[in-house]
């Protein structure tokens, strides 16, 4: 828990589900409290580096968006 605060999202690399990635930043209310998540799940195989960065960029903008 302590990485994910420290990174500012969260990762799962088949940790749950063998072959699935997912990725989720957090949504917050008032800039303290963690209203939710924005996230995608996704194959792991179709996750390459590309568009692992890519979705992650698209997602932190978006909570970031929705966060304010």
């Amino acid at each position: 828990i302590r990485e994910v605060r420290e990174r500012g999202y969260a990762i799962d690399r088949e940790e749950y589900v063998e072959g699935v990635t997912g990725i989720g930043f957090p949504i917050f209310l008032k800039k303290v409290n963690i209203f939710g998540v924005l996230g995608v799940v996704a194959p792991t195989p179709r996750l390459t580096a590309e568009k692992t960065d890519m979705i992650m960029k698209l997602l932190a903008k978006a909570s970031a968006t929705v966060s304010r």
